[in-house]
């Protein structure tokens, strides 16, 4: 068996982790395979892999990651934007990430499309089935509750493309995971509008496990009566091996999404055939001539940040968009690409051979 050294974020690389020896040790590896190649640690193993003669290969983590390489975009919260590539490989999830990449002048032997794993069923939860039985909930031992049925929500037991479900009945707010003051105040102004709904269920990641003045969901958070509790919202840590594939059952049940952040969560959506709700909020991206980016499609229901609700009853009461999420699906996410987990593997293989070839 190959060994690798790897670096994996938001559940991407599990299965493929899974058909290779994972070493600590970088010399001994044949290859490093990662999530990004801008930040610590991993840019600075990227160079050392360098300075070693060993291939690297980044896996794109989620559906915004390759618009850190953008020429004309800057994220001026966080100073990223039109930074360069120093990976040997990079794994896009679909054609518009691959040509975001391109214009950004990087070569197009060094791009290769995979499809993305976070709308797969994992094969890592089915052959880790009885170590990881139940999503980790905030209250350890308490099995998550359907909101509608009451049932015990169960994980699926095969690999496979998750496919396109008929309309459930809730209707699932996703927050994101980003908790500064000014997301949290648009997170709020969001929230306001349609927590009196009964059909509201939040998605929460753990940075929301606080009892902080300013965190929108405290009230949820101390309800007493834990199962009701379970029928209004969960939270899980971002990096748990459930996280994705609660939020692909969590969405078969959904008529509706409502996303504050654009993102990976849009994209799973389109794949589902999942209408979703994105306001418009100005996050910090601009141009090149400073102008606001917002970063919406077509595929969403795009409206101001103070119309959620409004929006909201118009979709329930007629969607319009299930075409365009498909082509955005296509497009984003790489839903016809087949298998990502052996496209995956195909690239580190062929990356190691051809390598070990050059060093002959």
């Amino acid at each position: 068996m190959t060994k690798i050294f790897a670096h994996n974020y938001n559940n991407i690389l599990n299965d493929v982790l899974s058909y290779y020896h994972q070493t600590t040790n970088l010399l001994e590896a044949a290859a490093y395979v990662t999530w990004n190649d801008l930040i610590q640690p991993q840019n600075k193993v990227i160079q050392l892999c360098k300075e070693h003669n060993k291939p690297t290969i980044v896996v794109e983590h989620g559906m915004k990651a390759v618009s850190d390489y953008q020429k004309d975009l800057r994220d001026i919260k966080v100073n990223m934007g039109g930074k360069p590539m120093i990976a040997d490989k990079f794994c896009v999830w679909g054609q518009k990430s691959k040509d975001i990449l391109l214009a950004a002048d990087i070569p197009e032997n060094k791009v290769e499309l995979v499809g993305s794993p976070v709308i797969w069923v994992s094969e890592y939860l089915y052959k880790n089935k009885n170590k990881e039985s139940r999503v980790v909930p905030f209250h350890a031992g308490i099995e998550v509750v359907d909101p509608n049925t009451k049932e015990k929500w169960s994980l699926e037991g095969c690999r496979k493309h998750v496919p396109q479900y008929e309309a459930g009945n809730i209707v699932v707010f996703f927050p994101g995971h980003r908790v500064d003051e000014f997301t949290l105040q648009k997170i709020q102004l969001v929230y306001d509008q349609i927590k009196h709904r009964s059909d509201v269920f939040v998605m929460l990641s753990e940075n929301f496990l606080n009892d902080k003045e300013d965190n929108p969901f405290r009230d949820l958070l101390k309800m007493k009566d834990v199962q009701e509790q379970r029928t209004k919202c969960i939270a899980i840590p971002t990096n748990s091996p459930q996280n994705m594939n609660f939020i692909r059952c969590l969405l078969k049940k959904t008529k509706c999404a409502i996303s504050v952040i654009p993102g990976t969560i849009n994209g799973i959506c389109w794949a589902m055939n999942v209408p979703i709700i994105t306001p418009k909020i100005d996050f910090g991206w601009r141009d090149l001539d400073d102008k606001t980016i917002y970063d919406l499609h077509e595929a969403d229901y795009i409206c101001d940040e103070d119309k959620v609700s409004a929006t909201l009853d118009g979709v329930l009461s007629k969607d319009t968009k299930a075409d365009i999420r498909k082509s955005h699906a296509i497009d984003f996410m790489g839903i016809e690409l087949g298998d990502p987990t052996s496209n995956i593997r195909k690239v580190i293989d062929e990356t190691i051979l051809h390598h070990s070839g050059k060093n002959l």
